[in-house]
């Protein structure tokens, strides 16, 4: 049998297709050290470094959303804003607190509860958003608390960043 259905290649091999179509010989090629665009914050052996990924990446950073960190800051204010902080549950007692940590790990860090607490406290049954959480883990600013957030990480320690 004949199907007169006609395959599409997928959207990678479409992508695929258009770079190896680009010319890589030009003056300003070699300018800049050939086509190879290194994608921003990547670390070394992780991650995909095929030529159609590299190549949308590329595309994403610099034509479709360029990075821009006051812009983001900004719109997550606006959605603490708009739907609420959340804030540590009362029964979630910790020695210190979640958004201003010590320089250094505190003994017991981070700290934990029993799960039948934490799922009284928001059953996986509600959807809903609650605001009052069960949160062990320090929150850094990476503008501001970068050297916190190194200490942890030198001790092995979890923590999250704004």
């Amino acid at each position: 049998m004949h199907s007169n259905k006609t395959t599409r290649p997928d959207p990678i091999q479409r992508f695929e297709q258009k770079l190896q179509s680009k010319s890589n010989h030009g003056l300003l090629a070699k300018l800049r050290g050939g086509s190879k665009y290194i994608i921003p914050e990547s670390m070394r052996n992780i991650g995909c470094r095929k030529d159609w990924y590299t190549e949308l990446r590329r595309e994403y950073d610099t034509h479709i959303y360029p990075k821009d960190d006051e812009r983001s800051l900004k719109w997550v204010a606006e959605q603490r804003q708009r739907q609420g902080i959340y804030t540590q549950s009362p029964l979630a007692s910790t020695p210190y607190d979640i958004f201003h940590c010590p320089t250094y790990p505190p003994e017991g860090y981070p700290i934990q509860w029993p799960v039948l607490d934490v799922l009284k406290n928001w059953s996986p049954d509600d959807p809903t958003p609650h605001y009052q959480l069960y949160q062990g883990l320090c929150v850094f600013d990476y503008r501001t608390e970068l050297d916190k957030a190194n200490n942890y990480r030198e001790r092995s320690c979890p923590f999250g960043s704004e």
